[in-house]
């Protein structure tokens, strides 16, 4: 998902993708113990586990959790595991024309992203959930607040690129 700026001649989209937070609420509300954590704190879907009970995606406050229909499984963003667990940053950030996401430890002062977010006041989206999100924004504007159940997510089960707003079909 992401969420364009309303009434701006240019665009600037912002990624709405899994928070991986330290205090997970889809974690403590999946009944069947699909998601899990990992050990460098990733906040991972097991689809062998998941049995579409649907509470993860009701519990996250960040709309990030999705319904795949055709895999009948709940899935969300894992930072390209199978990218960073070789070396490689995760396929947004390696692909992103702008240089505009970054990827790395935030726990390690010297890194590039927590000098870039110390740097640019980078700070978490939606910060009054408590959830304690490792994934930090810069120039997070009020906008975005009232925007974001609005976000549009592209439909991926078709050839042509068609939206989806609220999870109904435009």
């Amino acid at each position: 998902r992401y969420l364009e700026q309303p009434d701006n001649k240019q665009i600037s989209f912002t990624p709405l993708i899994c928070m991986h937070c330290v205090d997970a609420p889809c974690l403590k509300a999946c009944p069947s113990k699909a998601i899990r954590r990992e050990n460098d704190g990733r906040v991972f879907i097991d689809e062998n586990r998941c049995d579409l009970e649907k509470e993860c995606v009701e519990a996250c406050p960040y709309g990030a959790i999705s319904i795949n229909v055709e895999k009948e499984v709940a899935e969300k963003c894992d930072f390209c595991t199978h990218r960073t667990e070789v070396g490689l940053d995760p396929a947004c950030v390696s692909n992103c024309p702008t240089d505009a996401l970054v990827f790395g430890d935030l726990d390690d002062p010297e890194s590039r992203i927590s000098k870039l977010a110390d740097k640019k006041k980078a700070k978490p989206w939606k910060a009054e959930e408590k959830t304690n999100p490792s994934v930090l924004y810069v120039s997070h504007e009020k906008w975005m607040e009232k925007k974001a159940n609005t976000g549009v997510q592209l439909d991926s089960k078709d050839e042509d690129v068609t939206y989806e707003q609220n999870n109904l079909k435009k």
